[in-house]
């Protein structure tokens, strides 16, 4: 898995996801799963696009669950290289 910040990836094509991932929890896996298989049948890269902050903790003030880090590191375990 690669991190990239913000604007800095160029994909011809790929299979996204998209959340705030706090705490990657059961149907966070099984999403990313389904992502990371319909990449490699594409033969594409597969993305987990998140936010730092999330949403609710920039608008909202709501506590955030898991740091960037942790949630890269989380994320990290899910998809193989």
């Amino acid at each position: 898995m690669e991190v990239y910040p913000h604007r800095t990836l160029r994909l011809p094509g790929s299979v996204v996801t998209v959340g705030t991932f706090g705490g990657v929890h059961r149907g966070h896996q099984a999403l990313i799963g389904r992502v990371a298989d319909r990449a490699r049948e594409l033969g594409v890269p597969a993305v987990a696009y998140t936010f730092d902050p999330p949403p609710l903790a920039y608008f909202q003030e709501a506590p955030v669950l898991a740091p960037l880090g942790r949630k890269i590191r989380q994320l990290r375990t899910l998809v193989p290289k």
